[in-house]
């Protein structure tokens, strides 16, 4: 069980620097003070919305060259809320803390104590039982020993005290990343946390973040009508002030779905962000898409889970909103930073 204290929320940030990143500050001082500047990204403030860079811990003294003006550090699961925090508490200025259960680890949060693995996890096979064959490749990738191990754990609800903890400890996080998958498969097992478990997951976070009026960013595959149904159901007062639907991919016709099928006063929070690293397999449908966005609703993010790859994927994603926006790098990353910090400003 986590305990926060006032000492906890204001430990030196110094002292986490050099317990989470040994040895960099003392390297930031020898960088030349104007080494940024050519940048775009530097040039115009912009911000990462949506990555995950404390997933990298080998790789975090390269956090301090990220040209990003900020990033939104996205935590995923209880286990590592503390990367996160630790990774805020180090470079406040540079870092927005987000804590939030993501459906593909959402089989290890329950929502009531004496949960067990089984009450919320389906098995995806058409066929459960394989055959000889089938049976002794699949145990010697040791996936059965994972799934049993998975099915008979008993879980526990405290995560949710300290998600609020840690929300009402850094009164600038935001919640996320949470959301419903209809197509994720808990790694290394051929099971799925049951879509029932994911809604109520969903909706206890948009509760949560509606209450602390606090932004999210949002993860959802295969279920933009059921977010839509389910932001409209619960209405204004229940809906958090800036609803971000990150590394979108659903169709022109669904922006116009939650942009105008939804009330105005629910259609305004939504905003749809986009990532070269997912969005850009397909270069036409990701230009149709963002198209189809209004000028002042497109983000951009890196979904970066390294800090070394943040920048030239925050410099992709711009060129590619430029040519579907047909505007000039400059205009563009002008309007990046407008749309950010409206994002950001929940007094709605």
């Amino acid at each position: 069980m986590w305990g926060f204290t006032k000492s906890h929320c204001k430990d030196s940030a110094l002292h986490l620097r050099n317990r989470v990143l040994p040895n960099v500050a003392a390297r930031l001082l020898l960088q030349p003070i104007d080494k940024r500047m050519n940048s775009v990204l530097s040039r115009f403030s912009l911000c990462d919305a949506h990555c995950h860079p404390q997933d990298d811990p080998r790789h975090l003294e390269l956090f301090l060259s990220v040209e990003a003006s900020q990033v939104a550090a996205m935590g995923t699961r209880e286990s590592n809320w503390q990367t996160v925090e630790d990774l805020y508490r180090a470079y406040p200025s540079k870092v927005i803390p987000c804590f939030g259960v993501h459906p593909w680890f959402a089989h290890a949060h329950a929502l009531e104590p004496g949960t067990y693995g089984r009450d919320i996890i389906v098995d995806t096979r058409r066929h459960p039982a394989p055959s000889d064959q089938q049976g002794a490749e699949y145990d010697q990738q040791g996936c059965r020993g994972v799934e049993k191990g998975l099915l008979d754990s008993k879980l526990s609800n405290e995560w949710l005290q300290k998600l609020r903890q840690l929300l009402e400890c850094y009164p600038q996080a935001w919640v996320g990343e949470f959301g419903l998958d209809r197509s994720a498969i808990i790694p290394q097992t051929k099971l799925q946390v049951s879509y029932q478990h994911q809604l109520q997951l969903t909706e206890l976070h948009l509760r949560l973040a509606a209450e602390l009026k606090r932004p999210v960013s949002m993860h959802c595959v295969r279920a933009y009508g059921h977010l839509h149904d389910m932001i409209k159901d619960l209405g204004p007062d229940n809906c958090p002030p800036r609803i971000m639907l990150h590394s979108f991919g659903g169709s022109p016709e669904v922006v116009v779905q939650f942009l105008r099928g939804l009330p105005k006063e629910l259609g305004n929070r939504i905003f749809f962000s986009f990532s070269s690293v997912i969005n850009g397999a397909n270069k036409t449908k990701l230009i149709s898409r963002i198209t189809a966005v209004p000028d002042d609703r497109w983000l951009i993010e890196s979904d970066q889970n390294t800090p070394a790859a943040i920048d030239s994927d925050m410099v992709d994603i711009l060129a590619i909103v430029a040519e579907a926006k047909d505007w000039d790098l400059n205009r563009t990353a002008v309007q990046a930073a407008l749309n950010f910090e409206s994002f950001c400003n929940v007094s709605c």
